[in-house]
C-alpha cells in the first residue's frame, strides 16, 4: 500500500477529500491511505422524494483491485433499537447489502444511496447510524482523530397525527355556490359525535351545522327545518384521507332520497346534498385545512327533487 509522507499529497491523490476547520486532523500523518465517509451527519425530511446519497472515500492512490469494506448498521427511533425498517421506512438503493460496499478498481469512490418513505404518520426523528468498520489494511475515518468514520443519517418526520378535536369550532374559509351566485363567508360549526361508534380512532363523525348558510342569506331565507349533517372525516389512509356525507333526518318528505338536508320558508323549499363524484373532497391533518364539494338538490313544497344538483365546494381551515 502506498505510503503519504505529507497531507498535501493527500489532497493531490484524492481530491475529493476535503477537511474543515473544524475537524481536528493530525497533519504530521505519513502512514497508509484511508477510507471514510463523505458526510458525517445527513438530515433528509421523511416526506422527501429527494435521494439521500453518501460516499465513502479513499484517500489515496487508486487501488489495483477492489477494495472491500464492511459497515455496521444501527437503526433506531429516538434511541430505540429496531423501531426503524428496512423496507417500511427507507429503501437501500445502493449498494445491494447496507452491510459492505466496495469501492472499485481505479476508483477512489463508491456511492450509498437510499430513499426514505413516507409514513404520513405523526411518530418520531428516526436514524440511521452506519459506521465503516473494516477496510483490509486501511485505517478507517480520519488518521489519528477517526473522523467521519460514522455517518449518521436523520429522517426527521414531518407529519401529523388526526386529532379529531382539531376539527372542531368554526373554521375560516369560503363556500362557493357555482350557480351564478358567487362566494360566500363560510360560518358552519362543526361538533364532534361523541356517541359515533367506530372501530378504530382515524374514522370520526362531526355534526356540521349552518352548511350553505351564505347562499340561503343571499337567497333571503331561513332555515326552518334541519340544516345540520353529518361529515364523517376518515384518516384510515393518511395517504388519502377521505369525507363522507351522512343525513341527520333521513327522508322526512318521504321522497324516497336519504340525503335531505335542510327546510326553508316553512318547508317549501326542500334540499338535499350529497357528496359530488366529480371531484375529490379531502382534508390535510398537518395543515388543518378541509375541501368539501357536495351538490345540492332541490324540491318545491315537500315535492320530488328535480334532479339539477348545482355544485357547491365547502373550502376552510381550522385555526
Amino acid at each position: 500500500m502506498k505510503k503519504i509522507h505529507k497531507i498535501l499529497g493527500l489532497f493531490t491523490l484524492s481530491t475529493i477529500i476535503l477537511f474543515s476547520a473544524c475537524e481536528e486532523v493530525d497533519n504530521s500523518y505519513t502512514g497508509n491511505g484511508f477510507v471514510h465517509f463523505s458526510d458525517a451527519a445527513i438530515t433528509v425530511a421523511e416526506s422527501s422524494t429527494d435521494i439521500v446519497t453518501l460516499n465513502v472515500l479513499l484517500a489515496d492512490a487508486p487501488a489495483a483491485t477492489d477494495i472491500a469494506i464492511s459497515i455496521d448498521v444501527s437503526l433506531t427511533t429516538l434511541g430505540v433499537t429496531q423501531e426503524l425498517v428496512e423496507g417500511v421506512d427507507f429503501e437501500v438503493l445502493a449498494p445491494a447489502d447496507l452491510s459492505s460496499i466496495t469501492i472499485p478498481a481505479g476508483e477512489n469512490s463508491a456511492e450509498i444511496q437510499i430513499a426514505v418513505f413516507d409514513n404520513t404518520v405523526e411518530d418520531s426523528t428516526k436514524y440511521i447510524t452506519l459506521t465503516l468498520a473494516a477496510a483490509g489494511d486501511y485505517i478507517i475515518g480520519y488518521p489519528g482523530s477517526e473522523i467521519k468514520k460514522t455517518a449518521i443519517i436523520t429522517i426527521a418526520d414531518d407529519d401529523c397525527a388526526f386529532l379529531p378535536d382539531n376539527w372542531t369550532g368554526v373554521p375560516v374559509g369560503i363556500e362557493t355556490f357555482e350557480d351564478g351566485d358567487g362566494e360566500f363567508t363560510a360560518s358552519a360549526s362543526w361538533t364532534l359525535d361523541n356517541t359515533y361508534v367506530d372501530a378504530t380512532d382515524t374514522r370520526k363523525r362531526f355534526l356540521v351545522q349552518g352548511l350553505m348558510s351564505g347562499i340561503f342569506s343571499n337567497w333571503g331565507e331561513t332555515v326552518t327545518n334541519g340544516g345540520t349533517h353529518y361529515v364523517i372525516l376518515d384518516f384510515a389512509d393518511p395517504l388519502n384521507p377521505t369525507i363522507e356525507l351522512e343525513s341527520v333526518l333521513g327522508d322526512p318528505d318521504g321522497v324516497g332520497r336519504n340525503d335531505f338536508y335542510a327546510h326553508t320558508d316553512g318547508g317549501a323549499w326542500g334540499y338535499y346534498i350529497e357528496l359530488n363524484p366529480n371531484k375529490t373532497s379531502t382534508f390535510s391533518t398537518c395543515n388543518r385545512s378541509l375541501s368539501l364539494h357536495y351538490l345540492v338538490d332541490v324540491s318545491a313544497d315537500n315535492g320530488t327533487p328535480n334532479d339539477q344538483s348545482t355544485q357547491c365546494t365547502y373550502s376552510v381551515i381550522f385555526e
